[in-house]
């Protein structure tokens, strides 16, 4: 008995243990509809790219926060992604998460400046995912 309910053991979880965590932290103002519809989208958009189930995305939207993008200057509206995923992705499966965020991201906050938004890529795999308090079976 697993002791992650709706994990797949290790022969099907290969694929499906890609689980991508996005993380997106800006200094615009949202409303919490905001956020949420941030949420979705980023949701809507990855799991078809990582090849995952979309319940094994993580999003989260951290908003108003005192942010920069260089110079120390926090007025200007910015936005830091970190895409963190469990696959190795090719340069044009980046480019093209990194165009959706942006999308995603435009239509959340239309004033924000896309040179002052930046995504960074961070590869992990499933040995260092934890779930309920426990490491993922391998």
């Amino acid at each position: 008995q697993s002791r992650h309910p709706g994990i797949p053991r290790r022969t099907q979880r290969q694929k499906d243990s890609r689980m991508p965590t996005l993380t997106v932290v800006t200094n615009a103002e949202m409303t919490k509809k905001g956020a949420q519809d941030l949420v979705k989208a980023l949701t809507d958009f990855i799991y078809p790219i990582a090849e995952c189930p979309k319940e094994y995305v993580h999003a989260h939207v951290s908003h108003s926060q005192v942010v920069s993008f260089g110079s120390g200057d926090c007025e200007t509206l910015c936005c830091h992604t970190r895409v963190v995923h469990a696959q190795e992705l090719s340069r044009e499966k980046k480019n093209e998460i990194a165009g959706k965020i942006q999308e995603a991201l435009m239509q959340a906050v239309p004033t924000i400046n896309p040179g002052s938004t930046q995504v960074l890529f961070e590869e992990t795999s499933g040995a260092n995912i934890a779930i309920g308090g426990a490491m993922l079976p391998l």
